[in-house]
């Protein structure tokens, strides 16, 4: 099972570390921004378009309500908890 000390970071020019590991048909991307402590992920499909998944993803509580695609505020541990929710929808 595949957890957050498997991502391999690269750093660019701006500071910004990320990292991305397929799984099945989903991209998952983390990255950290200076001078955050907390990480931010998003998840495409095979086209590199945007995806929200059911069980990721909060579910919208309105019609109105709007659902960013990024999700921030992640400690190591909920990205773990992600990666293991992307491994089981194989």
């Amino acid at each position: 099972m595949k957890t957050f000390d498997d991502l391999l970071f690269e750093d660019s020019p701006e500071g910004i570390k990320r990292a991305k590991m397929k799984f099945g048909n989903y991209t998952l991307s983390v990255i950290l921004e200076p001078p955050k402590s907390l990480y931010e992920i998003a998840i495409f499909n095979d086209e590199g378009r945007f995806i929200q998944l059911p069980g990721i993803h909060r579910v919208p509580q309105e019609e109105e309500d709007w659902i960013d695609d990024v999700i921030p505020y992640l400690s190591p541990e909920a990205v773990t908890g992600i990666m293991k929710k992307l491994q089981s929808l194989r």
